[in-house]
């Protein structure tokens, strides 16, 4: 019966990210907790990145398939390449060229998948039709092919929210066209003929689930509601302390001292030039700091610099194991373009950073970790970007020499280890709330023992009323250190006013205000009457806060002279609530206490603590 009673909350996920590994390694964190909540995930990409991913612990290999779509050639494109990571960033327009014609492919491998092939019966819940499509920015084709076959697409962005958010939605762009030239870079045609805005829009456009993370701004923008779902990183192990002698990086990086080396590295898909290599070489060098540096390709370099570097300096051109470098004992900091999964990584293990951002979000993630002062940006030139090897050396000096660079770890290590653990719940949670499989026993064991509230996030009330876009920066979660974090936003789980007021019957005693009169008026009655009055402070993209909904509705029945009202905090704004789901008890007019998460003990403590035991 438990098999059967499993079996029956068993979701296939269809698993599908753009060709960047900073893409391809959170998406198969995020299979790898779905597979670990007992779901069945297909991972889709092409063979030969399906090849360079982490092996799949033995537990879940059997809920984890790969499934390989083979690149078409381009022309230009060079043979073997099926990631950011093969090609020079001029060319990665024609990998998109390639990724889009993977839609035939991917389309015949969907319409089999649900006509119930029978030679795949054997397979399982694989031999089942997907339940769910979880998709990057790139595949505007995909959810025109999904709508067909009747699949929920769910995009899932691993970008920080402030950067979503900072691009807006396609028709408020329209209603408030760009008027400069910078204004239109971002929606410049590359060699795939259709723009990264136009793929990111026409995606956004087509989804029933989102994943931004400024909640309640992105579901105003894109009119979805968002169900915040923690950061995805690879497991972080022990620090490595060595012994692997088949890596000439860990072998070289076992002989520097703890903590002394500047770990460089780019990213695959940031427009370097051969000026910027120079600069960023001389600076290096310039500094004194020992580094291992990740650099495609080395003909960049300066005549003679790695061998004038060479006692305290590593360029590697090959393929470096970044999580398992920035663990390393003898790493002290890392030099970082600032993309996002390059900064959470590094963060993991507490380095500081010297940030040299280029595009996209890039420039937003420096801003927030200048402001929560983690490390430095290097100086550049206002009116053209320009950056010297001067501006290199003192930013590196500031972080790996001065006392400056000893604060900036220690806050970077403070950042780590108050956000980790409460995203690991967020995660839960927005699974659970996303395959809707999340009972009392689960609620116990993800939700209590690592945080009992989701936070409430900064609301802008639009991104057009803020007057400086350049320093726009919201803190993505705004109760929690880290910032930035995945999230899931539920199209199907969210229903309209009249919905909400059926439900409001269905739910008992239990009285939901949709509006300020409604509320005042509930609450001016109780205090006429002199009851308690219990408030659910709730959001419908909170798990917590949908989880202990029928625990409030027990408590209404159980207590039928106490009045039990629920306020969703995205529909009455002016409440100021830190975290949902929080719940405040007022009698005769004032708050008498208040209990913050979902704590169904600590709750019926202070029911009957407040109104006694119902007569």
């Amino acid at each position: 019966m438990a098999g059967d009673k499993q079996q029956q909350h068993t979701l296939h996920f269809v698993v599908f990210p753009w060709l960047a590994f900073g893409h391809l390694i959170p998406f198969l964190e995020l299979s790898k907790r779905l597979a670990a909540r007992g779901h069945a995930v297909t991972f889709v990409s092409t063979p030969r990145n399906i090849a360079r991913l982490p092996a799949l612990a033995e537990g879940l290999s059997d809920r984890v398939r790969m499934v390989a779509l083979p690149l078409p050639a381009v022309d230009g494109l060079p043979e073997g390449a099926e990631s950011t990571a093969d090609v020079p960033p001029e060319k990665v327009e024609l990998l998109k060229a390639g990724f889009d014609g993977l839609a035939a492919p991917l389309a015949d491998f969907l319409a089999a998948a649900c006509a119930g092939d029978p030679e795949e019966e054997e397979e399982g819940v694989f031999g089942t039709r997907p339940d769910w499509i979880v998709l990057d920015f790139a595949h505007y084709w995909l959810c025109p092919i999904a709508e067909k076959h009747q699949i929920p697409c769910a995009m899932f962005f691993i970008y920080p929210a402030s950067w979503v958010a900072y691009g807006g939605a396609h028709e408020e762009n329209v209603k408030h066209p760009c008027v400069t030239i910078e204004d239109f870079m971002a929606e410049m045609l590359n060699a795939s003929g259709v723009a990264d805005s136009e793929r990111y829009s026409r995606t956004v456009d087509h989804c029933r689930l989102l994943v931004p993370r400024v909640f309640p701004i992105l579901a105003e923008l894109f009119r979805k509601p968002v169900v915040p779902a923690g950061l995805l990183l690879p497991a972080a192990g022990d620090r490595h302390h060595g012994g692997d002698h088949g890596d000439t990086t860990t072998r070289w990086l076992d002989e520097q001292p703890p903590g002394s080396v500047l770990y460089v590295a780019l990213g695959s898909e940031a427009p370097v030039t051969v000026e910027n290599v120079c600069e960023l070489a001389a600076g290096l060098e310039l500094s004194g700091a020992r580094f291992l540096w990740a650099l495609r390709p080395p003909s960049m370099l300066p005549e003679g610099f790695e061998e004038r570097t060479s006692r305290r300096g590593l360029v590697w051109t090959g393929w470096v194991p970044q999580m398992r470098v920035l663990g390393h004992v003898a790493m002290g900091a890392f030099l970082t373009h600032c993309g996002w999964g390059s900064v959470a990584e590094s963060l993991r293990f507490g380095h500081p950073l010297v940030m040299l951002p280029f595009i996209t979000d890039q420039g937003l993630i420096a801003r927030m970790m200048t402001e929560r002062g983690v490390g430095v940006e290097v100086a550049r030139r206002d009116d053209d970007g320009w950056f010297g090897r001067d501006d290199v050396a003192v930013a590196v000096r500031r972080v790996m020499v001065e006392e400056d660079g000893k604060v900036f770890a220690l806050n970077a290590r403070r950042l780590v280890s108050h956000g980790i653990a409460r995203y690991a719940a967020l995660l839960l949670c927005a699974i659970a709330t996303v395959t809707r499989d999340l009972g009392p026993r689960d609620v116990a064991a993800t939700h209590h023992d690592v945080v009992s509230s989701t936070p409430r996030p900064s609301h802008p009330t639009s991104r057009h009323a803020i007057p400086n876009r350049h320093a726009f920066a919201i803190p993505d979660c705004h109760a929690f250190a880290i910032p930035g974090c995945h999230a899931f936003v539920i199209h199907h789980a969210v229903t309209d006013s009249r919905s909400r007021r059926r439900m409001a019957a269905e739910e008992g005693v239990v009285i939901a205000c949709h509006t300020k009169e409604e509320f005042y008026a509930k609450m001016g009655k109780a205090k006429e009457t002199k009851k308690l009055v219990v408030i659910d402070f709730t959001a419908s993209w909170c798990g917590p806060s949908r989880s202990i909904a029928p625990v409030f509705v027990e408590f209404a029945k159980k207590y039928p002279h106490v009045v039990f009202l629920k306020v969703d905090i995205d529909e009455l704004r002016e409440y100021e609530i830190e975290g949902v789901p929080t719940f405040h008890f007022v009698k005769g007019g004032e708050k008498i206490d208040i209990v913050v998460g979902a704590n169904k003990d600590e709750l019926q403590t202070k029911v009957e603590k407040h109104a006694g035991q119902p007569a």
